[in-house]
């Protein structure tokens, strides 16, 4: 009984330092807005290992990225009662991504969401600034049409 119970201790924590290097090619591909590419990264790590807190510190960035601020709350407050005694650096991100989502939902909270017609912008606005949300939608869809046209490419979101 000592013995399982021993293993089972140590196997998550052993687990956790071997994905260290995958987890930070995510971090730097949201470094780089190349948020497709994140989730690409992140969705084998996820199945590996769903509840391991480089992964959920990962998870929980992506969430920041796409505007989903109460799910990527949540995973920032799991990672960080995971990464207890980890790694310094892992647990300063931590901390300063959960400051992150916690202010920036507190600033758009009550803001009108609107995703821009073709579905690669997502919106947010309040008091006036919502009649503009179309608007402000259309140009940005016609500027990243106009740029793939241009360039060959357009980021996948």
């Amino acid at each position: 009984m000592a013995l399982a119970l021993t293993l089972m201790a140590t196997g998550p924590a052993t687990a956790a330092p071997s994905l260290a290097p995958q987890t930070a090619r995510v971090h730097e591909l949201l470094a780089e807005w190349r948020l497709g590419d994140a989730a690409r990264a992140l969705e084998p790590l996820a199945r590996i290992a769903p509840r391991a807190p480089a992964v959920r510190l990962a998870r929980g960035e992506l969430l920041f990225h796409r505007g989903r601020y109460a799910e990527a709350h949540k995973e920032l407050e799991a990672a960080k009662k995971g990464l207890t005694g980890g790694p310094k650096a892992l647990r300063a991100l931590a901390r300063h991504l959960e400051a992150l989502v916690r202010s920036t939902a507190a600033t758009v909270k009550g803001y009108s969401e609107e995703l821009s017609s073709k579905g690669h912008f997502l919106l947010r606005a309040s008091g006036r600034d919502r009649l503009l949300l179309p608007f402000v939608g259309e140009t940005l869809e016609r500027v990243r049409a106009r740029l793939e046209s241009d360039l060959g490419f357009a980021p996948k979101h």
